[in-house]
This record gives structure tokens, sequence and C-alpha cells, in this order.
């Protein structure tokens, strides 16, 4: 205890004073609570006793009353690192990050070997996002003693943040090495596997830390998620039906279910479960926006289009709103300069495009912000038009309001038979171009040209990939000859493809898939025939009204709808699409007999 260098207690008030610490020592807080203050009422500066009620208010959870108290403390003896230490304790029970990681430093500045503020400050430091200044408190904590397990446990949490995910690994074993038992690093363990897409290794994971702590909900809900990537229902199920009996009010639980129920296609349940992820969190922009994805699947087109604007409070949307002053578009035909902006994958700005037409009635100059790739495309089959790099600031003065390109449905798709209003094709392929390269590959009148695309590489949409071996195998037919329209290093698979089945994929060097998209459209349109999995090829080929057969995984995606084998979107597309045995082989025999 620090000495009071103004005025000592009397003897009898020193012994009351430690009689109402064995109090607290022993978990009486109330009656030391009520002795504190008997003798602070006698003693009103003393050090001790207003410490000592400043630890009572923090353990109450009275913040407020713990920080001036441990202010008077500090007034009188600065000297003393606990007190620093404990106010910051308060001011991070307020949420005053800055003051609280304020007042650690102060507590370590007394107290260099202080391991418990410069973990705390850690902690703080994480939640206002300053990563690697936790890192470095944590880094500390580990230097003054290296068995504590909690810094390496906290510090495996801001490695992940920092896409570290490996040195996250790393740090949760060591933390597991030390202590086997500690749930957390189990569960912080498996975080980090699972950003790696290692899923059963997560789940390993977090099955640990659940039987460490059976009551570990986070780490319930987790283990559903990784099981809901792996395709393992039931035990995906299972787990979130365990979080959610563990907290009924887990909005994120909820909204897997919701997510588990939409992939299984029972819809019913998907959207009673995001009803009940929005209804524990107000505004809880994931479920909103996960419903929209329900609705529009299922065509419920009035209800999804408004929902859809929950995108962008959704932390899984991929882009940001456009920084800009001025409005959104208004929708009443006010006969404003309108900007349309691109927000999502090459795709989806496709896609979209094709409202760009209709939209334009509705102002009386359109101007438009896409890939810089698929600029020569659209200006070429939308002449009237202004169009500009998405990645490049569009002057405010071109422009009297702006609109996300998605936006634009819920002004002219309304419902089902507005999707009538588009035109079979709106793209134009460089005829040129197209024709010179048809020519290249020496197609013969006898045959026909197919494209072919086997994958995406965007991890997320795994199962939508099929092995090239299996499609061709399928499709090899006399008349027919395949050029890949594959982005990415595909020689290989090329190469093995012809060795292993005698079967050829023509190959064009003039065409960077991925880079060249104005290029791959004339390679499209070069072909007679398209069969893609849902990549960009796919909107491509839509777009440009070549005939193209999508193969669908069982968890198709939105914009596909949940059955039928026609597209709202693109009149020459034809849907295939598997079924709950995620068996590809039924789909490729209806598309080799669709196309024989």
């Amino acid at each position: 205890m620090s000495k009071n260098v103004l005025r000592p207690l009397t003897p009898k008030d020193q012994l009351a004073l430690n009689s109402a610490i064995l109090l607290h020592q022993s978990g009486s807080i109330d009656k030391a609570k009520d002795i504190y203050l008997t003798l602070l009422k006698k003693n009103p500066v003393n050090v001790d006793l207003n410490y000592l009620l400043g630890a009572v208010a923090i353990q109450q959870k009275e913040w407020q009353t713990a920080i001036g108290l441990l202010g008077k403390a500090i007034n009188v003896n600065p000297g003393n690192p606990a007190f620093y230490y404990n106010r910051g304790l308060a001011h991070y029970g307020m949420q005053n990050l800055e003051a609280a990681i304020h007042d650690y430093g102060l507590a370590i500045a007394k107290k260099p070997d202080y391991i418990e503020a410069y973990l705390n400050r850690g902690v703080a430091e994480q939640e206002m996002l300053l990563f690697e200044a936790a890192i470095e408190s944590y880094d500390k904590a580990i230097a003054l003693n290296p068995r504590n397990i909690s810094a390496y446990s906290n510090r495996s949490v801001a490695l992940c943040k920092l896409l570290r995910f490996e040195e996250s690994i790393a740090s949760c074993e060591i933390a597991i090495a030390l202590s086997p038992g500690f749930a957390e690093a189990h569960f912080n363990r498996g975080n980090a596997l699972q950003e790696l897409k290692r899923f059963d290794a997560a789940v390993l994971s977090y099955q640990t830390a659940i039987d460490l702590n059976p009551r570990y909900a986070k780490a319930h809900l987790n283990l559903g998620v990784c099981r809901l990537k792996l395709k393992q229902y039931e035990a995906a199920l299972l787990s979130l039906q365990s979080a959610l009996q563990l907290n009924p009010d887990y909005p994120e639980a909820h909204l897997n279910l919701g997510d588990l129920f939409r992939e299984v296609r029972q819809f019913d349940l998907a959207l009673a479960s995001l009803d009940n992820a929005a209804a524990v969190k107000p505004g809880y922009g994931e479920a909103h926006f996960n419903k929209a994805l329900v609705q529009l699947a299922l065509g419920h087109f009035e209800s999804g289009w408004p929902l859809y604007e929950w995108r962008w409070k959704s932390e899984a949307t991929p882009s940001k709103p456009l920084l800009s002053s001025k409005p959104v578009f208004s929708g009443h035909g006010s006969g404003k300069r309108v900007l349309v902006w691109a927000e999502q994958g090459v795709g989806d700005e496709i896609m979209f495009a094709s409202l760009l037409n209709c939209f334009g009635h509705l102002c009386p100059k359109l101007l438009a912000a896409v890939d810089v790739r698929l600029l020569p495309l659209f200006r070429r089959s939308f002449r009237h038009i202004e169009f500009y790099d998405r990645a490049c600031v569009v002057p405010e003065d071109l422009y009297d309001e702006h609109l996300a390109m998605g936006g634009m449905c819920q002004y002219l798709m309304p419902s089902s038979p507005d999707f009538s209003l588009k035109a079979p094709a709106y793209l134009l392929a460089d005829k040129h171009r197209s024709t010179a390269l048809r020519a290249s590959f020496g197609i013969d009148s006898g045959s026909r040209l197919c494209g072919i695309s086997w994958r995406t590489t965007n991890q997320n949409f795994a199962s939508r990939n099929l092995q090239l071996k299996a499609l061709m195998s399928s499709l090899a037919a006399p008349d027919l000859r395949f050029v890949s329209l594959q982005y990415g290093d595909t020689q290989k698979e090329i190469d093995n493809l012809a060795v292993e089945l005698g079967i050829s994929v023509l190959s064009c060097r003039d065409v960077d898939n991925f880079r060249d998209i104005d290029g791959l459209a004339a390679l499209i349109d070069a072909c007679d025939v398209v069969v893609s999995i849902d990549n960009t090829t796919v909107h491509l080929a839509g777009a440009l009204g070549k005939p193209v057969h999508v193969l669908l995984p069982f968890d198709s995606d939105w914009r596909w709808m949940t059955d039928g084998d026609l597209s709202y979107w693109y009149a020459s597309a034809r849907l295939y699409r598997q079924g709950s045995d995620w068996n590809w082989m039924p789909l490729l025999e209806q598309v080799r007999k669709e196309i024989a």
C-alpha cells in the first residue's frame, strides 16, 4: 500500500481498513465498500482508500466513478503505476480506448516490466485496429515472460487481422504447447486456418476448443461455418443449433443458418432464419442483403430489389459506395445528368450493362464508370453513353446525380415481366478481329468451334469449378473443335488432356483471356457455341447473343434463379443444374446431347 503522505490513518481506522481489505479479497465487495466509504469520509485524501474504492468501482463496472477516484489517488501519489493501470481499465470499460492506451503507457513508464499493462494496452490497440502496435505490445509482454499464453493467443488474433495467417497459427501453437487446455488458442488457430481455406484442419481446432469448453458459442458457430464450407450440411446444422442453444440471440448463428438453408434450397427456413438475425440485431446489413438474394433467386423482385440496397451495409460487399458530393439518383426523371458506376466484378458489370440502354431513357445524359478492360467493348456497343475507367475519379461537374449499377434494377426490373425490356444481345464484338481469329484456327465448313471455360479463381465460389478432363471426356465429338476461353495458366492442363485422352484444345496466344476482355469477346464471337461454368465467360457470351450452355452447381447464384433452364438475363443461355449429389456428369451428358 502507498503511504498517505498527507495524513496517516489512526490505529483504529487502520485496523478497520485491514479488515475491509480482507473482506474485499474474500469477495465480500459490498461490505468492504461500506467500510472504505466510512473511512473516506474521515480521510478524503487518503491514497489507499481512493485507490481501493476505485478498484471496487471497476469490479462493479462503475467506470466513471472509478476514473474519478483513481484520479484523486494519482494527484496525491503520481508515481504509483498501479493507479494508472487501473484507470486504464476503467477507460477501457467505457470504451475510451485512446485514454486507456495512454494510461497503460503511463503505467509502463513508471514500471517498465508491467506485463499486465502491456497485455491490456495490446487489447485496446487491437480494438482500435492498430494491429502492428498491438503486436508490439504483446511482444513486450512475451519478452518479459516467454510463457505468457494470453500474449501469444492475443498476438495470433492481431496477426490474423493483418492477413499473416501462418504467423498467427505459429503463435497459437506456442500457446497450446504451453497450455494444451487453453481453448481460446485452439479457437484462434481455427480462425487462421479457416482464412487459409484449410477447413478440415480448422474443424479439428474448433472441435478441440469445444471439447475443452462445451459452452464456447463462438467455436460452435465457426465450426458450423467451416462445415458449411465443406458442404457437410447435417453436421453444420447441429453446430449452428448448438451455438443458438447457448445464445438464442446470436445474430451470426441465425445468419449462417439462413445461408445453410439457402444452399440446401429450403428457402422458407432460410428467410425465417434471416428474419431472426435481423430481429436480434436491427440494422444487420448481412441479414437483409442475404434475404435479398433469396428473394431474387425466388423471383420475388418487388421485395428483392429494395432489399438488395442493403449490400452497402454488408461487410461481404466487395466494393464501397462512390465518394461524391452529388446526390444519389432520385428516380423522378428530373432531367439530370447521371453517372452509373460499376460496383462488383466484371461479370456483374456485363450483366447490369443490359439495363444501360433502358436506363438512358430516364436521363438526358448518361455516363458510366466501368472496369478499364471493358472500355473498348462498351464504347463500341453503347455509343450514346460516355464511359470512364472506374479506377479514376469522374469529375463531378460532368454529372448531377449518380447510381450504383445494381441500383438500376429497382427502377427498371421491379417484376419478372419487366425483363422482356432487355434486348436479346447488347454487346458488339470486334467483327474484324473475330473473323481473323476464326480463320486462324482453320475451322472448315464441316466443323464447329466450341469455346470452353471450366473454373473460377475466386475461392469463395470453388463449388463452381470443374476438371477439364471431366468436361472434355463428355463433350468430345467428331465435328467439334475446342478453344479455351479460360483465363489463367491452363497450358499444362491442356497438354495433359492431349496426352491422356488424345483430345486437343486450342489456345489463342493473341488474346489474354483475363486482361484483354475485348479480345475475349471477339474469341467468343468466333465460336459457334460456348460451354462454361458460371464465370465471366458466361456473361460475355450471353451479352453477345452467343449460344452458351451454363453449368451450375447445386448452390447456384441468385441470378440464375432456383429452377428452369432459361435465364432472365440472357436469351441465348441454356442452364443446367446440379442435383443435391453435386454430380457434374448428368449435366455434362445433357450438354453433350444438346450440342451433338
